[in-house]
């Protein structure tokens, strides 16, 4: 080729571009929007600043979706869109002739630009180039339910069974020939003397990474008469599994379901799959059967969050081998039927009311039908009157403090926290349990903080060591601030004698992912027009992760200079069309809601909507702000602008 793939993209985009389409450039992995959301927001303001109509239709990706390797196309590129989908298809459609598109199926699913199969063209030896083919295949897969067959939307090109055939028998790696074997599963074509070869190869050394999926070969065994090697091979894998830590051992097991089975799942206490076999080895719910489970760990003093995510997904289990087409409809009554269990403790119930209470309000279970969803509304409130009796109907902490979605799941119900909900958050907070996830500490602190809950006594007992806990790189995708700038604004606010310090020892920090938290710990420094205009600076060329923090801290020094509230100075930041407008749109709903968060980018908590939706009915406050009010929480709440 004379120019690379990416070249050609880059030039083809740039051609789709007029009076009624906007085509962002390629987002890399050094710039460019970072995840679906900011591609909306980066066209919104692109067709803007072209004078377009807002409705305009556009497509582009982000710089997590970047699928290039020194410019060529080594998997298959995401690409984003809006507006008119027949438009945006339209367009899509006239790619150069080396690639071909894939996806867009509705308004939805991102549509896929990868390199045309040709098998004569790829060499086996060459890793990227059959990645390359192996992930454009994979693109379109889906599974039925918990079936381990992988089943692809559209019909493989031309010579592309043969060609993986090849691969599972020459292919360089194992990952390819693993990869190459679960296609062909997809089409029903694994052929005796290949699934031979591959139970031949796992059972050669269980310890090795495979030449085939163990849980396709486990269940083309089951399918073609052979249980009881399945069986075996199963239980060998599982017990390997187990023996190294490593997760899959249970879904491995279920797919054989045996005495063999059982008896392994039970040993290694993968107690899901216990339950599965169990139950379509007795012809029993298998709901039923983790009730009795559950009874027996709880007598033998396992660990109370292990139990409770155990209790909490008991609803969605059906007996081994799998339920190859799950049902809302069977899940939800499965899930009314195990809150009113007479056998379950009143402990776990209460941990199960509490989980079904957290399910959003636009969850799946909603949409059953209307009997269903009845006796789920009247077994929640009968669950709550038996627990209220008991004492026990009270707020339930996170299931699992090893687990950050369940520490997300509570986020919701801690904007302001009730007395007991303190008391739970300062003693965990001052004595974590040992497994505890990552992100606890800032999950903890950043509650403490912006509800005013922090005290001088707090500070005491974490500044003890506080470098060795609190000084560590944030997680990418936490929905709650770094718990270092909680510590410092919690020292601040509490007005601690070493809060001075300690904030000087983190603007020294001189590790990169430290920036954003320096940039926004800059609102202690003392006000002047050099450090705002060293902020704008900032804001002007700052890329996605330094930007906000950069916003946030400029509004409250500029409030402070100009003897205004944060609010104001957020407004009147939006009204001048300012970079990165949409933080200071967040930050003013944040003041609103109260208890502000200061650094959470991933997660608009629903005191945040509320307070935006309070604000759109606001008739004093200007237009254009409200119209941006309206952009950040979505087209829910355009209609009402």
């Amino acid at each position: 080729m004379s120019s690379t793939d990416l070249a050609l993209l880059r030039a083809w985009l740039r051609g789709l571009n007029d009076d009624g389409f906007v085509a962002l450039p390629p987002a890399t992995r050094d710039g460019g929007p970072f995840d679906a959301a900011d591609v909306g927001v980066a066209a919104a303001e692109e067709a803007e600043a072209r004078g377009l109509s807002p409705d305009v239709s556009w497509v582009g990706w982000h710089n997590q979706s970047h699928a290039f390797k020194g410019g060529r196309l080594t998997g298959v590129q995401h690409v984003y869109h809006g507006g008119d989908l027949a438009e945006v298809r339209r367009r899509l459609s006239t790619l150069p002739d080396r690639f071909e598109l894939g996806g867009g199926g509705s308004e939805d699913e991102a549509f896929t630009i990868a390199v045309r199969f040709d098998p004569s063209a790829i060499d086996l030896t060459d890793d990227d180039a059959v990645d390359s083919a192996l992930t454009a295949m994979e693109t379109d897969r889906h599974w039925y339910g918990d079936h381990p067959r992988m089943r692809l939307r559209a019909p493989l090109a031309d010579g592309a069974v043969t060609w993986l055939h090849a691969v599972v028998a020459d292919g360089a790696t194992a990952g390819h020939r693993a990869r190459a074997f679960a296609l062909l599963d997809s089409q029903d074509a694994v052929t005796d003397g290949e699934l031979d070869e591959a139970v031949r190869a796992l059972r050669a050394d269980v310890d090795q990474p495979p030449a085939a999926p163990a849980h396709v070969v486990v269940n083309l065994l089951r399918e073609r008469g052979r249980l009881g090697d399945a069986a075996t091979l199963a239980a060998d894998l599982a017990t390997a599994l187990h023996d190294r830590g490593e997760p899959g051992a249970g879904s491995l097991l279920v797919l054989a379901p045996t005495t063999e089975t059982v008896e392994v799942a039970r040993r290694i206490d993968a107690h899901v799959a216990e339950a599965r076999i169990a139950a379509a080895l007795d012809g029993n719910d298998a709901w039923a059967v983790g009730v009795e489970i559950a009874e027996r760990l709880s007598s033998q003093g396992v660990d109370g969050a292990a139990v409770d995510r155990f209790i909490c997904g008991l609803h969605t289990l059906t007996p081994a081998p799998f339920d190859p087409a799950p049902t809302t409809e069977a899940e939800a009554a499965r899930l009314a039927a195990l809150l009113t269990e007479p056998r379950l403790p009143e402990r776990q119930r209460a941990v199960l009311l509490a989980w079904t209470r957290r399910l959003p309000e636009g969850h799946v279970y909603r949409s059953a039908g209307a009997g269903t969803v009845a006796a789920l509304d009247a077994a929640v409130a009968e669950a709550g009157e038996r627990l209220a009796a008991a004492g026990l109907d009270g707020w339930c902490p996170p299931i699992g403090l090893d687990s950050p979605h369940a520490l997300w799941e509570t986020l919701g119900e801690v904007r302001d926290l009730s007395p007991a909900q303190e008391e739970w958050f300062r003693a965990t907070l001052l004595a974590p349990p040992a497994a505890a996830a990552d992100v606890l500490d800032a999950y903890l602190l950043e509650a403490l903080v912006a509800c005013g809950r922090f005290t001088t006594a707090d500070g005491d007992a974490l500044l003890k060591g506080w470098r060795r806990r609190f000084v560590r790189r944030p997680g990418p995708y936490a929905r709650v601030q770094p718990a270092l700038v909680s510590l410092v604004i919690g020292l601040f606010e509490a007005e601690h004698p070493r809060a001075e310090e300690v904030w000087t020892a983190v603007m020294q920090l001189k590790q990169a992912w430290a920036r954003p938290l320096q940039l926004l710990l800059t609102m202690y420094e003392d006000v002047d027009d050099a450090v705002l205009e060293r902020l704008r600076g900032v804001i002007v060329d700052a890329d996605l992760y330094d930007q906000p923090a950069a916003i946030v801290a400029y509004l409250f020094l500029y409030a402070e200079q100009a003897e205004a509230e944060p609010f104001e100075a957020a407004v009147s930041y939006v009204l001048g069309e300012a970079p990165g407008a949409e933080v200071a749109v967040r930050f003013a709903l944040e003041l609103l809601a109260g208890n502000p968060r200061l650094l959470s980018p991933r997660y608009v908590h629903p005191a945040v909507a509320e307070a935006g939706r309070r604000a759109i009915a606001d008739d004093e406050l200007p237009a254009d702000f409200l119209r941006r009010v309206a952009r950040f929480l979505g087209d829910g709440a355009r209609g009402t602008a």
